[in-house]
């Protein structure tokens, strides 16, 4: 793989860039409109200057709230000229959307909402959320308890495979459906080894626990995974988001 062009360069120094070798190249193409790269730099620098004006500066966090649009695009990249975050808003309540498809980042903002209970979700019929291993079982937990999920599963999956390798049958119980998934996707064959030996662990036999080997540690002679420890962690209260990383020993 050669080197990354993108590597030390900031959004608006790759939009400047496109923006001088290809100036009439369409950037942006909605229903009639079509946008080029120069004319694109231009609009993102009027705009990034008013927010100026108005006292945005770098760090400060930006709600947006508009249908997906070539303002929306404009916005954003308005907002990464100057330092600034943008922070999309989108009223499901009032939209009445049926599907939503999230990260842990967005689902523990809808947890952490002092209103929470106040909105209707009950249009939710389908989605998703795609979560790193620190945590997601008790993720997992609040949000089928307070977001009120009915057919709730807990997938398995990794980048190399498949992000649903692993899933459950929605007429599984809910205490089956809440571990990680258990039946492999069409398609796909699995094995459950032993990081030592790599032969197929027995039913019950410890070791079982499917990841990535190369994130298990060795402790003591144990075999020990990181996720283990971070849902202990965060078992307690005060604990919000823990991450385990393993460090050789001095």
């Amino acid at each position: 793989m050669g080197a990354n062009p993108f590597r030390g360069k900031t959004v608006g120094q790759m939009l400047d860039e496109l923006a001088a070798r290809y100036p009439e190249r369409k950037a942006i193409v909605f229903a009639d409109e079509r946008i080029g790269y120069g004319e694109l730099r231009r609009r993102v620098d009027r705009l990034a200057r008013g927010l100026l004006a108005l006292g945005i500066r770098k760090d400060d966090k930006v709600a947006l709230w508009l249908p997906n649009r070539p303002a929306w695009l404009i916005v954003q990249y308005a907002c990464a000229r100057i330092g600034a975050t943008v922070v999309a808003l989108y009223l499901m309540e009032k939209e009445r959307i049926t599907v939503w498809n999230a990260v842990d980042a967005m689902i523990l903002g809808v947890l952490d909402h002092t209103d929470l209970d106040r909105y209707d979700r009950s249009s939710l019929g389908t989605g998703g959320v795609a979560m790193t291993s620190g945590g997601a079982q008790s993720l997992f937990d609040e949000a089928v308890a307070r977001i009120g999920l009915r057919q709730a599963f807990q997938p398995y999956g990794m980048t190399e495979v498949n992000a649903l390798a692993l899933y459950h049958n929605l007429d599984e119980p809910p205490e089956s459906r809440k571990l990680p998934g258990i039946w492999p996707a069409p398609g796909l064959e699995v094995r459950v080894v032993n990081p030592e030996t790599g032969e197929p662990c027995k039913v019950g036999e410890e070791g079982e626990l499917k990841g990535r080997l190369r994130e298990v540690l060795r402790i003591s002679h144990f075999m020990v995974a990181p996720r283990e420890i971070e849902e202990f962690l965060m078992a307690h209260p005060k604990v919000h988001q823990a991450f385990v990383v393993g460090v050789p020993d001095v």
